[in-house]
């Protein structure tokens, strides 16, 4: 029972994360075209369109893209194995930014991206998610899921 019941969790959080970042790329389709808003001197939305990897960067040619995210989900598969509540958690949101991204990506042919933190590259939910997931995966990794858990 407990099991299922966190599988909903899961799910539920997945849904919510996946809605936000799709929610807000519909915003700034609808609302930054040809401009920009800024919130303080070094963070601005501003609408731009992304065809490589994270946070605008073209390290990695589009045609490897999807080895990239291959491979990612294998990661993300490994972590299934795991009975930690932070590491499914990093899993949510490693998943969530994933598919949000991947939406784009069906939809466009490129990735929606409006968050400008001073000469930070241009970034959106999804990346954000992506991100801190796995920052937190490694921490959890790294020191031990017996040792940690939220």
């Amino acid at each position: 029972m407990s099991k299922m019941r966190f599988c909903a969790k899961e799910a539920w959080l997945l849904t919510l994360g996946i809605t936000a970042d799709q929610i807000t790329k519909l915003w700034a389709l609808t609302r930054l075209k040809g401009g920009e808003i800024s919130l303080l001197p070094f963070i601005r939305f501003r609408l731009s369109f992304n065809i490589g990897s994270a946070f605008g960067l073209r390290i990695i040619e589009s045609r490897y893209i999807w080895i990239v995210l291959t491979l990612s989900f294998v990661f993300m598969l490994y972590l299934l194995t795991s009975k930690s509540r932070g590491l499914k958690f990093a899993r949510v949101l490693m998943v969530s930014g994933a598919v949000g991204n991947l939406i784009d990506r069906i939809l466009y042919g490129k990735v929606i991206d409006f968050i400008e933190i001073s000469s930070w590259p241009s970034f959106n939910l999804a990346d954000g998610m992506i991100t801190t997931g796995l920052m937190l995966a490694l921490f959890y990794l790294y020191k031990g899921e017996k040792d940690l858990d939220i």
